[in-house]
Parts: structure tokens; sequence; C-alpha cells
């Protein structure tokens, strides 16, 4: 939920005394900290299958699949993008990979594992609920003697387990926090601290879930202070290469995004997924913006952000604007 999400960002480590305290102090260089927050809430469509784009959504639904069959996860294989095993499906976008895709998945691989637990009955001439299976085959409980081989229980064949998963809306929160130095004089705007408060629901993969907040909140930071599309006179792109078109490096991600989550299992599927996708860029151009906004206010300048990057030239057009006067377009 939103509100657990900001409870835990202004209760975060140092945050209430340390962050408060640099907020209330000028530099001699008439540098000006600023903390500003922004959050948000997504939904999810409900598309039946989604394209996977890179080797994370492999692993993510490897896992999920492998948790499900309770097999191995270097024995199950994603195959994606074939449409000769995928009757249908759309495109990777919205955050509805781990929701949508997952929950198929699992819903699949549940019901593969009652299949295999079924054939295995019938050649051991058990009750299905006696049969144990797994990634080596099928034996009775309590007989380990008495079990079948997997080769022995799947078709020449193959099996094939079809199922569908019937999505309803989901939501996704977070709460982003950031800390800025704004220099007026130069317009230099240094992200000196930023934490990530995010409720992405039961989690497949922690570390990849950190992975993508991390990525996300540096394309954030390059929307917000970098990266511009900018037209000549004539409609020519003059940002055609990365000579021309900044993005931020290493040495300008200097503060690494501190990660905290807040999980609320969401009740709109099975599995109890969210999507992460967005959580981690979105609210990032929001929430560096309204902090220069702040510290700009602080120091005596009666501006507001409403157009970015948040270049040099822009931030020093911001500190010298007259009283209640709005730089940029909105």
């Amino acid at each position: 939920m939103p509100r657990s999400c900001t409870t835990a960002a202004t209760t975060r480590r140092c945050w209430t005394r340390r962050w408060r305290r640099s907020a209330s102090r000028t530099s001699a260089a008439g540098r000006r900290p600023a903390p500003r927050w922004a959050w948000g809430s997504r939904a999810a469509s409900s598309p039946p299958a989604s394209a996977c784009r890179n080797r994370r959504h492999r692993t993510s639904l490897a896992q999920v699949v492998a948790e499900r069959l309770g097999w191995p996860l270097e024995r199950v294989r994603v195959v994606a993008g074939d449409t000769s095993v995928l009757p249908r499906s759309w495109n990777s976008a919205a955050s509805r990979t781990a929701f949508e895709v997952g929950n198929a998945a699992a819903l699949a691989a549940a019901a593969t594992r009652r299949r295999l637990r079924e054939l295995a009955s019938e050649r051991l001439e058990a009750d299905p609920a006696d049969v144990e299976v797994g990634p080596d085959g099928a034996h009775v409980r309590g007989a380990p003697a008495r079990r079948v081989p997997l080769a022995d229980l799947v078709p020449a064949g193959g099996l094939e387990v079809v199922e569908t998963f019937h999505s309803r809306r989901t939501f996704a929160s977070g709460c982003h926090a950031a800390l800025v130095e704004v220099d007026p004089e130069t317009g230099a705007v240094d992200v000196r601290r930023y934490v990530i408060v995010h409720d992405s629901g039961r989690s497949i993969n922690p570390l990849l879930v950190d992975g993508q907040l991390h990525g996300g909140y540096a394309h954030g930071f390059g929307y917000a202070l970098f990266e511009e599309a900018v037209y000549d006179e004539q409609g020519a792109f003059r940002g055609a290469t990365f000579l021309d078109y900044a993005i931020p490096s290493a040495p300008e991600l200097a503060a690494v995004p501190e990660l905290r989550e807040v999980s609320s299992r969401a009740f709109g599927n099975p599995e109890g997924f969210k999507g992460v996708g967005e959580s981690g860029t979105i609210p990032v151009p929001a929430a560096i913006a309204a902090a220069v906004d702040d510290a700009l206010r602080r120091h005596g300048v009666d501006a507001f952000v409403s157009e970015l990057p948040l270049t040099p030239e822009r931030v020093r057009a911001l500190a010298a604007a007259p009283p209640r006067r709005s730089a940029g377009t909105a």
C-alpha cells in the first residue's frame, strides 16, 4: 500500500535526523540541500501472455515452474516467442510479465505435476494421493522400491499441458525520497542520497527485483538531469549519436539508491505477484525535480520546476527567476 511505503521511507535509518538537519543548512557557496518525495501506483491489464525480452524473464518464469513442479531449476527450460508452441502472445509491457505470465506458468506447472501423478498412479496401481513425483520419476509414498522412471511416464511425443490465467487488476506501489544539493550559480545538481521503498508483492527473485530498481533509477536519473530530445528548425533530430545525446555515466550515478521492500500480497492473482518493471524509473524525475524545486525555494527563489531535464542552464534560469515566475513550459 502507498501509505506503508511512505511510512517506511520517513522512518528509514538516519532520515528523520541527519537528512532534515542537512536540509536546514546552507553552505558558504550558496549550495542548498533539500529532500523531496514522490509516490505512485500502477495497474496491470489482462492479455494472456507476454514475450520474454531478456534473461531476467526466463529466469523468473523458470523459478516459478521449478517451485510448482518440485524440480531443480536447471531442469526447467523456458521457450518463448515460438508461435508453434504459443497460440497467442502479447508484447512485454506494463509491468505485467510476472503478474500474468508468472501465474499462467504456475498453473501449467501445477497441472503438469497432477498429470504426472495420475500417470504414475496407473503404472504403480496406487492412489494418486499416495504417489510422490520428482524430477527422476515417481514412487509410492512409504515404498520407494515401487517406482517408475520419468522417461516411462512421459509419452513418446512429450506431455503437453495448456492452462490459461484469467487475470484481474492488481497494483504495485512505492515511494522515492531524494536529497539533492543545488548550486544556483553554476546550475549543478548533485543527488546526495536516494531511497526507494517498493511493494512488489511476493518477489520471485529478490536479486532480480533489486537489479530492476537499480537500473530503473539510472534511467530515471537520466530523464531528470541529462536526456533530452532536441530538434532543429527543419525537424531533424540533433541527438542522433551519444556525442550529442547526454546520458549519465558511473561518476554521475555515485549515489547508489538504498532499497527497502514493504511486501503486501496482491489479492488479484493466486501467486501474489506484482509488477516492478516501472517502479524504479517513473518516480525518479518527479522526486529529483521536486527536491530541486524545494532547494531553490529554501534559497529564496519563488520558482517551480516545470521542464526536464534539469540542465545547468535551466537550473540557473530558475535560480535567477523573479518572485512568482514560472520557468519553462508546463
